[in-house]
Formats: C-alpha cells, sequence, structure tokens
C-alpha cells in the first residue's frame, strides 16, 4: 500500500517540519515560534509534497500519535523519530489523506505497541511492525470517489472558516474605526470621558477557602471571578458564596447591567468584561462599572471597553509577576460617550453582526457534524459509491 521514505537531508534543507493534528506538517518556526531542530539535520528525512509522517509522540486525545500529509511545503525536513512514507500506485493520495485523518489505523497501531511502551511520550512502535499493519480498503476507483466527496465537505468547511476570520476582522475594524472616529471628531472635550464619571466603579473581594463551610457551602450568591467574564453576559456562575461572607467581606451586592472589567491576571485577562445578568458579587481581580449616568448604556460601555481592551496595556502596572490595573486606572480610564442614540446605534450594529457571526459558527459546527458522520460512513463501508 505506501513505501518508506527514507532519504536523509544530505543537501541541507532547513525547513524543519512538525506535525499538528489539527494542522498537519507544519514549520516548526510556526507552530513553536522558535526553530527546535538541532544544528545538524543531515539524520532528518526529506520528505516531498505529498509525502506521509507518523509521529509517535502521545497527545491528550491521540493516544497512538498522528499520521498527517504534507501538503503546505514543496520539501521539508522531520525527526527521524517519524515513520514518513508515500502511496504506491493502486492507492489514491488524497483517499489516505481522508483515511488516516478519520484515524481508521489506529486500533492497529495500537495493537502492534510493544508492552510497557511509553518512555518519554514516545510509544514504542517499531518500523517493521508499522508496515506491517493491515488494512482493507475500496478498489482505487471508490478511493478517488470517496476523497472527491470528502473534499467537498472539506472545501465548505473551509469556506466558512474564512468567512468567520472575515466577519471578525471587519466586525472589529468596523467598531474600532468608529469609535476612534467619535474620538477625533469630537468638538469637546467631553465626549472623552473616564469611567468614574459615569457611575460607581466598585471592588470585591475573595472570602476564606479555609473556612469553606461558613463562606461557600450552600452559598446563594453568584461570585463572578475573571474567568467568568465571557464578553457577554453572566447569567449564572460555577461559585456562589453566602450571606455570611458578604458580610464578613463586605462584598457588595451588584445589580444586573452592571459592566465588570478584569483588572488582573496577565494580558490574556485584563480588559476581559462582562454585564452582570442577575444579582451577585465580585471577587477583588474584578471592577465593576455601575452606570448611573442615564444618558450612558451599559451595553455600549462594554462594547467601547473591548474596542479599546489594548489601552490597557499603557496603563497597567507590573507591581508583581502578571501586570494589573488598579483601581484608579478604571476610573480614569476614557472612552468616546456620544449622545444616547447613537450608542443605540452602534450596539445594535454590533449585535447584528454578532448574529451573523452565530449563524455561521452553527453552519460551520454543522457541517463539520455532516463531515464526521459521512466520512464514519464511507471509510468503513458502511455506505458504497459508485465510480
Amino acid at each position: 500500500m505506501v513505501s518508506r521514505v527514507t532519504q536523509r537531508n544530505r543537501k541541507g534543507e532547513t525547513s524543519a517540519l512538525t506535525i499538528s493534528a489539527k494542522d498537519g506538517l507544519v514549520s516548526q518556526t510556526e507552530y513553536f515560534n522558535r526553530r527546535v531542530v538541532s544544528e545538524d539535520t543531515r539524520q532528518y528525512f526529506l520528505l516531498e509534497r505529498g509525502d506521509f509522517a507518523y509521529n509517535k509522540s502521545y497527545s491528550a486525545g491521540y493516544p497512538v500519535g498522528v499520521i498527517r500529509r504534507l501538503d503546505r511545503y514543496v520539501t521539508g525536513i522531520v525527526s527521524p523519530l517519524y515513520i514518513c512514507f508515500r502511496p504506491n500506485l493502486g492507492f489514491d493520495s488524497d483517499f489516505l489523506r481522508h483515511y488516516f485523518e478519520a484515524g481508521r489505523v489506529d486500533e492497529q497501531i495500537a495493537w502492534v505497541a510493544k508492552e510497557g511502551v511509553r518512555n518519554h511520550g514516545l510509544l514504542n512502535v517499531g518500523v517493521d511492525d508499522f508496515f506491517s499493519v493491515d488494512v482493507d480498503l475500496p478498489p482505487i476507483g471508490e478511493q478517488r470517489r470517496i476523497a472527491s466527496i470528502l473534499d467537498s465537505v472539506d472545501e465548505s468547511i473551509r469556506s466558512t472558516e474564512r468567512l468567520l476570520d472575515k466577519l471578525a476582522l471587519t466586525t472589529k475594524g468596523a467598531l474600532h474605526n468608529l469609535l476612534e472616529e467619535l474620538v477625533g471628531a469630537a468638538t469637546s472635550p467631553q465626549i472623552m470621558r473616564p469611567l468614574g464619571s459615569i457611575g460607581r466603579i466598585r471592588s470585591g473581594s475573595t472570602p476564606s477557602r479555609a473556612l469553606h463551610s461558613r463562606y461557600f457551602a450552600n452559598g446563594s450568591i453568584p461570585w463572578v471571578k475573571t474567568m467568568d467574564l465571557n464578553e457577554g453576559v453572566v447569567a449564572s456562575t460555577d461559585e456562589r458564596i453566602t450571606g455570611a461572607a458578604v458580610s464578613d467581606y463586605s462584598c457588595p451586592i451588584l445589580e444586573p447591567m452592571t459592566v465588570l472589567v478584569a483588572m488582573y491576571g496577565g494580558w490574556a485577562q485584563i480588559g476581559r468584561t462582562a454585564i452582570l445578568g442577575c444579582p451577585g458579587t465580585i471577587n477583588q481581580a474584578i471592577s465593576a462599572v455601575e452606570v448611573q449616568d442615564t444618558s450612558v448604556d451599559p451595553f455600549y460601555v462594554q462594547l467601547a471597553l473591548q474596542v479599546r481592551r489594548d489601552r490597557w496595556k499603557g496603563i497597567a502596572a507590573s507591581t508583581r509577576k502578571d501586570p494589573n490595573v488598579t483601581r484608579a486606572d478604571v476610573l480614569a480610564f476614557e472612552i468616546p460617550v456620544p449622545r444616547l442614540e447613537a450608542q443605540r446605534k452602534i450596539v445594535a450594529a454590533s449585535n447584528a453582526a454578532k448574529l451573523r457571526v452565530k449563524a455561521e459558527q452553527m453552519k460551520l459546527a454543522k457541517l463539520r457534524r455532516f463531515k464526521d458522520g459521512l466520512r464514519e460512513d464511507l471509510l468503513t463501508g458502511r455506505v458504497r459509491v459508485r465510480t
């Protein structure tokens, strides 16, 4: 079915590749943000586009490693620990790509793996054992037809993914430009307002977990942590605290429509937002903006914070291991505040874009489920196709 690729890197090819279960054979520099191969790569295998490689590395969801095809580049080199091969005549490369990506040989590979096998995360699958795996494949004509069907579904998936990427970029860009235009076109400095001028800024606390029975057990009050901030509306939390915790730690009880923004947790967390969708309280890593100015829409405040999130990087102080912002920083953080009617139009435009994205995300999920079911039917032979 396949022949082993054993050509070594004698000519000094420098494009070192690694196997990603999601993206296939990709540049190490792209995948790791650095080159991880040794200086001497003469023993590395030299692959050409269309060749396959098997990486025995164990990873979550892939207990026997993964087999992927080189599609992105004309040539590349891979670790000598990989088992490399290319299809023989009579076997369709596109069909095999789908076959291996579906994990159709995983059970056989697991069976040939020797006992006591894992050593530093590698399965002990010998070369001879790997090539002894026997599979039952349909005739070449049917292989090509199956590959063509699955390729067409893949193209629909990629098309939807590209559209989602485009929608994300254009929506973010359009909203960013709109808000910056408001700033640039301001005839009065009053359009730029600090958060402290539109409402009350409040901080939370974390009750002692050592007194779990007093502060957490059977708690009924939603307690929002940074990871609960979902850039939308928080309607419930996975942790709740008791009335004793609220009393002992002076935790503020916040009303729905309060805007929440993260202050701690590094750049992955600082500036994350949510709107409180139920009465609740917060921990000390979050600032709550209780909007009291009736000319300001809380959903607009959240949107403005999301669009201007990168500005926290110029504010955060690194007083600990991770950067953070203070309550004073939140009080002084400025957003453009146009008339209420304009705010609501901006929020409506954003909501419409989010609905479009959600619809495309649902379409993408449906396509992926359809592909999984179709691939299972076709690759197992449960459904046969005419050639």
